[in-house]
């Protein structure tokens, strides 16, 4: 319940948070199933990235919580393990791969599986996952980078565009 969270929880988080932050450090949580109703304080609280996004529990839409929450967090995972690695074909993960960077021009996703990947997934489709992956990073642009940054090319580090 909120109340729970309120008295137990949150305070204990926000001092973490506050303490990596101190740090100059970005703070991580992994978080399975629906939580985005708990989002919002997360932030609040000073989250930095929510780790996974599984896209096929309720109210946990890739694009619905890009919509929402895009401009405060970052996310991790959203190729989902349950349905499309496992049973999907190589052409359902690509096109899986590609929503999901389309999604996300200018970062704010660590794109990979939602999950542990399943035993039994096909080798082809989570070949097919960091293919698809790595031919469309290598596409990007480094005036687009600039452009996220707003630094030269080469004094980009590449650790803060997260």
């Amino acid at each position: 319940s909120d109340e729970t969270f309120e008295r137990h929880f949150a305070p204990k988080y926000k001092k973490y948070f506050e303490m990596v932050h101190s740090y100059g450090a970005r703070t991580m949580m992994h978080m399975c199933g629906t939580v985005e109703a708990f989002l919002p304080r997360l932030i609040e609280i000073g989250l930095d990235v929510q780790d996974v996004v599984q896209p096929t529990t309720p109210e946990m839409d890739i694009g619905y919580l890009k919509l929402h929450y895009g401009d405060r967090l970052r996310f991790c995972g959203s190729v989902c393990v349950q349905t499309t690695l496992a049973w999907g074909s190589v052409a359902d993960v690509e096109r899986e791969v590609r929503r999901r960077l389309e999604l996300f021009p200018k970062g704010g996703l660590f794109l990979g599986p939602s999950h542990a990947i399943q035993v039994g997934s096909p080798l082809e489709n989570i070949l097919a996952l960091y293919r698809t992956a790595g031919s469309l990073a290598a596409k990007i642009d480094e005036s687009i980078l600039g452009a996220v940054t707003g630094e030269e090319p080469e004094k980009i580090n590449m650790s803060k565009l997260f």
